[in-house]
């Protein structure tokens, strides 16, 4: 069995599967705030509703970013450390990619946007092939909101994270040549990540533990030294 673990995005989603794909259970979350204590509570309850241990997994899929800085520490840790623990494997997938493989076999390019701060987004650019295979087109990148249009190509369709909140000025900055994906697809599913994961693990490329970092594409944000403790903390 595989864990299936995404803690990138404005609400968790974990699964488990089999090594064919096949989902067993799957669950989603929107933490308030309390990142580490809401993730382990509901994870027991993912392994309770397949009927499940930890005891029993082969190997666990990580979404690596980009996407939120507290949420891909606290998800990373919690993977490193039942990794060593179990003696298995890690996988690491894209946030971007995974968005991107949301929308199966459509014939435009799928640009995946992922809300930052200071109006940017983490974005790249996909499209399926001939062989129904996903393939990059751009990079991986972190962009002004309103350049791009210099980085889509048409058609095009939009997905990702943040959609209440990135949607107007989606709007207004591509009027009608605007394309979303519909808002309840702006959610990124653990089965959507374990389908990318689940060939990986197939093929052995597994990803070193050591290697096990968030994709955080950008230094977070800094604070002002606070006065009573005389520390800086990273705004997350």
């Amino acid at each position: 069995m595989i864990l299936v673990l995404n803690t990138a995005t404005v609400q968790f989603s974990m699964a488990l599967m089999d090594q064919s794909g096949s989902v067993r259970a799957e669950f989603s979350l929107a933490p308030t705030g309390a990142h580490f204590r809401e993730l382990m509570p509901a994870v027991e309850y993912l392994f309770q509703s397949a009927q499940m241990t930890t005891r029993d997994l082969e190997a666990v899929i990580a979404v690596r970013g980009p996407g939120s800085f507290t949420g891909l520490r606290v998800g990373l840790a919690f993977i490193k450390g039942l990794c060593q623990a179990r003696n298995i494997p890690a996988i690491s997938v894209s946030s971007l990619e995974a968005f991107a493989a949301q929308l199966p076999y459509i014939p435009q390019a799928i640009c995946p946007l992922i809300g930052s701060r200071r109006g940017e987004v983490f974005t790249a650019l996909y499209e399926w092939d001939g062989a129904r295979q996903l393939k990059c087109l751009k990079e991986e990148t972190t962009l002004k909101i309103e350049d791009l249009p210099g980085f889509v190509r048409e058609p095009f369709v939009f997905i990702g994270d943040h959609f209440l909140r990135l949607s107007p000025d989606l709007k207004n900055i591509f009027s009608s040549k605007l394309c979303m994906a519909p808002m309840d697809l702006w959610l990124l599913r653990a089965a959507t990540v374990g389908r990318l994961g689940v060939v990986k693990f197939q093929q052995k490329d597994f990803t070193p533990l050591t290697d096990l970092t968030p994709a955080y594409m950008r230094a977070p944000d800094i604070r002002s030294p606070d006065i009573r403790t005389n520390s800086i903390s990273p705004r997350v």
